[in-house]
C-alpha cells in the first residue's frame, strides 16, 4: 500500500487499505495506511480523527504504539520527498499525545 503513496496514487492506497482491513480486521496496519491515504487525499479531518483513535493503541507484533509507527512512517515519507499539506497537523497530534 505504501508504494501507492510514494507514487502519487493515494486513491489506490485508500482502496487497498480498506480492502485489507475487510480481509484482516485484526491487522492494525491497514487502519494506519487508511489514515495515511485519507491524509494524502486531502481529507485531513477524517485522517486526524482516525489517527487520534490509533495513536495510543499498541501493536502487539511490533511491540510499540501505533503513534510511534505513524511518526516513523511520516519521517520516512519526508526523507523520500513524499509530503502533503496535512502532515504538520498529524505532527501536532502526535506531539500532544506524548
Amino acid at each position: 500500500m505504501a508504494v501507492h503513496l510514494y507514487t502519487g496514487r493515494a486513491g489506490d492506497a485508500l482502496t487497498e487499505s480498506r480492502n485489507g482491513h475487510v480481509r484482516e480486521p485484526e491487522n492494525l496496519m491497514h487502519l494506519v495506511n487508511y489514515a495515511h491515504a485519507l491524509l494524502f487525499l486531502g481529507r485531513e479531518e477524517e485522517a486526524l480523527g482516525l489517527y487520534a483513535e490509533l495513536v495510543p493503541r499498541w501493536h502487539p507484533g511490533k511491540a510499540k504504539t501505533l503513534g510511534s509507527i505513524i511518526a516513523n512512517d511520516l519521517r520516512l515519507m519526508r526523507l523520500s520527498g513524499v509530503i502533503c499539506a496535512g502532515m504538520p497537523a498529524v505532527d501536532a497530534l502526535l506531539t500532544a499525545a506524548t
